[in-house]
C-alpha cells in the first residue's frame, strides 16, 4: 500500500504594508522559513506527540518569495489537523503574516 498524502496550496498574506526596506527582506524569504515556522507551530499546538506524528510526513514543497504561494504535504490522516495548524502561524521571520489555504489536493499536478 503506498502513502497517501495531501498537498495544501497557501497564500502568504502580510498583515501590514511593508516599507521599501521591509519588501528587500520579504523578498529573501526562502522555504527553510516557512519550514521552521510550521515545526514551532505543530510543537505549541500539538506537543511532543504532534511533533512525532506529522513531521515525518511534513514538507515545503515549493516556496515562491514574489509570488507568496507555497505548497506544503502532509499525510493524508493528518489533513484536518494541519489546516488547524495553518491557522494559528502568525509570525514568518519577523514578518506578522497570515496562511491562507488556496485549494487542498491529493496530488500535485
Amino acid at each position: 500500500m503506498r502513502f497517501k498524502r495531501r498537498y495544501f496550496c497557501v497564500e502568504v498574506t502580510f498583515q501590514k504594508e511593508a516599507s521599501a526596506l521591509d519588501k528587500i527582506h520579504m523578498n529573501k524569504l526562502k522555504h527553510t522559513h516557512l519550514s521552521e515556522t510550521v515545526h514551532r507551530s505543530i510543537e505549541q499546538l500539538y506537543g511532543d506527540y504532534g511533533m512525532a506524528v506529522m513531521m515525518p510526513s511534513f514538507s515545503v514543497i515549493y516556496f515562491n518569495s514574489a509570488t507568496n504561494l507555497a505548497i506544503l504535504r502532509t499525510a493524508r490522516d493528518l489533513q484536518k489537523e494541519f489546516h488547524a495548524l495553518l491557522a494559528y502561524v502568525q509570525k514568518l521571520a519577523d514578518f506578522d503574516v497570515s496562511l491562507r489555504t488556496v485549494h487542498v489536493s491529493g496530488s500535485i499536478k
